[in-house]
């Protein structure tokens, strides 16, 4: 997929995005087949089948977030992970801002996961969308498809064994 592919998608998705907004809660369901397109973007769901992204992606809903608001929340307990999908957002740690992402970043993953504390706020630097999948929906889907979870297994024990190395080299 090339970038002006990725501009596309995500453009459709917004557009889906927009159309939904104005419910009764921020966030709502986005596109299932556009969704699973974004999540082949990220590498820790990039080796998925396209059946197994769009069955994350029926799990998912999308909202914009306004410009200063906190996505999440150092030390509050994780429920979500999110994909931002436009703009950029701070990421701090002790009120320390560390980095700032773009468009297409991954942030919450581990929280996903285990449901463990959040190890940084998230702040949006400017209006936002965002992709949200909600932990308690994501551990239902990873008990009806364990291959789902194999995937994620190898993949953030892979991530852990790089980040190891990359310490050992220091």
């Amino acid at each position: 997929m090339n970038g002006s592919d990725v501009s596309r998608i995500r453009s459709e998705f917004l557009l889906d995005a927009v159309a939904q907004a104005g419910r009764a809660s921020p966030y709502s369901a986005g596109t299932p087949k556009l969704v699973a397109q974004v999540l082949a973007e990220l590498p820790i769901f990039a080796g998925l089948s396209g059946r197994q992204r769009r069955r994350i992606a029926e799990q998912a809903e999308i909202a914009e977030i306004k410009a200063g608001t906190a996505i999440v929340r150092e030390g509050f307990t994780g429920q979500a992970a999110f994909v931002l999908l436009t703009g950029t957002a701070r990421i701090e740690r002790s009120g320390v801002a560390v980095a700032e992402v773009e468009s297409g970043a991954l942030f919450g993953e581990l929280s996903l996961l285990t449901g463990r504390a959040r190890s940084a706020t998230v702040t949006a630097t400017q209006d936002v969308w965002v992709l949200r999948i909600r932990r308690q929906a994501f551990r239902r889907l990873l008990e009806r498809e364990p291959a789902i979870a194999v995937h994620l297994l190898e993949n953030v024990g892979r991530r852990l064994w790089e980040a190891e190395q990359e310490m050992a080299t220091r």
